[in-house]
């Protein structure tokens, strides 16, 4: 991603207020660290500058990525 700091809001089709993030994507295939935290999902890559954060808390979920 050429260490760019990105967010991006998405709603996922069939997405409600009692969805799980991880019920729409596939976080382990594509990330080596992976924390989960309420309505929170924090994922690196091995050898990545940046992590990916993503946050749901008041509906559809938005994605970062950013410095650690």
């Amino acid at each position: 991603m050429s260490n760019k700091k990105v967010m991006v809001d998405v709603c996922p089709e069939g997405f409600t207020n009692s969805s799980k993030i991880t019920d729409f994507f596939d976080f382990d295939k594509y990330y080596s660290k992976k924390t989960v935290e309420k309505r929170e999902i924090t994922a690196r890559r091995e050898g990545a500058k940046l992590e990916l954060r993503v946050e749901g808390p008041y509906g559809a979920p938005y994605w970062m990525w950013d410095s650690p």
